[in-house]
Parts: C-alpha cells; structure tokens; sequence
C-alpha cells in the first residue's frame, strides 16, 4: 500500500519553507536549527537535545507506528517538560469507517477518483443543507473556511483523505501509556 504524497504535504518542502521563513525574518538567529528527521527513528530521536516543550499536532497517529513515535516522544523531553500532543481520538466504528475510506483512497489512482466522486458531492450536499437550516449565506462555508484554517476547504478534503496511514487511540489509552513513563497529566486552565 502506497501513502499517496500531495505536494503540500510533502515533507521536504516544510523543510524548504521553514527553511525560507529563516531567511526572511530571522537570518541572523543562530538559535535556529532546521533539519528534517523521523519520529519513528529512536537514533535521531535520541541524538535531538532535551527540550521544556515537545509538540506533535496531528503528525504521531500517520506514522504507520503510533505507539513506537509516542514512545520516541518522549526522549527529547527534559525533565520535567512538557510534551503536547493531538492524537486522532478512536471513534470505534466510525474511526474504522474512515480507515478503510483513507486506506482505499490512497490504494491508487481508481480507489482516489472512486472516493473523490462520492466524498466531494456529499460534502457539498452535506454543507448546503446544514447552511439551509442555520440561514447561512451558501458560499459563505468556502469563503469563511479559507480565511479560518488558511487553505480551502477542497485541499482540506484532498489532505483529510490522503492522511493515511490512519491510527486512533482513546484518551484514555493515551493517559495510561504515558503515566507508565512517569508523565503526568497536566490540566488545562483556559
């Protein structure tokens, strides 16, 4: 099975632009370090410095190894750091639904047409009606989207279903698993 691999989502390219942002705003900063490395790789995990903050947003869960890169996580926080995490919660049926979508759409030029031609339509359908029932102007869902997360809602959908590998865990799971390393849960305040 192949992870089909979008052009904004292509790793060496947020290299690039991370890369570039240095250039432009920051250039004499020697406190920049800009490299590209795996989670799942231990050696490179553990030769990175220890740090008070370690952040995964959405990245852990699409290694095809979730648990080795939650356990690897671990290994550049400083004693008592803080790592921040976003894990896809599990859903049970529906986050399987969503598996076999993803793991179709990514199988292949057929499989992406096959879902694109259902999951596009739907969506549409599936906004204008809830857009009918709020009295929300129609094209305001594209426009506002685009403005709200920085990209439209049609590369969202394309980078949603291309997200695969796909793995879920509970919070639950996610809470035990690292109090069995001495972390400890930290409540948010806001």
């Amino acid at each position: 099975m192949r992870r089909q691999r979008l052009p904004w989502s292509n790793f060496s390219i947020s290299v690039a632009c991370t890369a570039e942002l240095k250039r432009r705003f920051f250039p004499n900063d020697p406190d920049w370090k800009i490299e590209q490395g795996s989670a799942l790789d231990f050696d490179y995990m553990k030769s990175l410095k220890k740090f008070d903050i370690v952040y995964s947003f959405g990245v852990l869960h699409h290694t095809g190894d979730k648990w080795k890169a939650l356990e690897n996580a671990c290994l550049p926080v400083k004693d008592g750091g803080r790592l921040f995490l976003a894990i896809y919660n599990d859903q049970g049926l529906r986050s399987r639904i969503w598996h076999g979508i993803k793991k179709f759409y990514c199988s292949g030029p057929l499989g992406s047409a096959l879902v694109i031609s259902f999951f596009s339509p739907f969506n549409v359908v599936n906004g204008l009606i809830r857009d009918m029932f709020t009295f929300r102007k129609l094209w305001r869902r594209y426009a506002d989207y685009k403005k709200e997360r920085g990209m439209s809602v049609v590369i969202y959908w394309l980078d949603w279903l291309g997200g695969y590998p796909f793995q879920v865990a509970t919070p639950e799971e996610i809470f035990t698993y690292y109090r069995k390393r001495h972390f400890t849960l930290v409540p948010d305040h806001n």
